[in-house]
């Protein structure tokens, strides 16, 4: 008999929404940015975007990307997710450097992460910090 496991997310829709939109965003600044910057360089006889639509479209994602980052810091204020990132004082400097040595040597060396991962502990590097 097959086993049913449940899915378990850690961030809310509208979050991964926002981190999917943002990830697009960016690929299209940086591609726009690059047609930019080499826009009289041909490559097989054409070029990768004519400069004014690079210029359009380089525009029209940055405006986008500034009201997704509205959307973002408002919908952290008036829901309960807003919580993760406030920091606690207590044990930042601790956890901070168990974490950067971690990241800088651990997990080369495959160490066991020195935070667990749960509900109220999304942000894995900042356990005790963030609510």
């Amino acid at each position: 008999m097959k086993e049913i496991t449940k899915r378990y997310y850690l961030y809310p829709v509208w979050i991964r929404f926002w981190h999917i939109l943002n990830a697009l965003l960016f690929l299209v600044l940086i591609f726009t940015g690059i047609s930019m910057q080499y826009a009289g360089i041909k490559t097989g006889g054409s070029s990768l975007i004519r400069f004014d639509q690079a210029v359009k479209w380089h525009n029209i994602s940055a405006i986008i990307l500034v009201v997704n980052y509205g959307f973002f810091v408002i919908g952290n204020a008036i829901t309960k997710n807003g919580k993760y990132y406030r920091i606690k004082k207590e044990g930042f400097l601790m956890d901070l450097t168990v974490q950067m040595k971690y990241y800088a040597l651990g997990m080369f060396r495959k160490e066991k992460h020195p935070f667990e991962v749960n509900e109220e502990n999304k942000f894995i590097h900042f356990r005790k910090l963030l609510m």
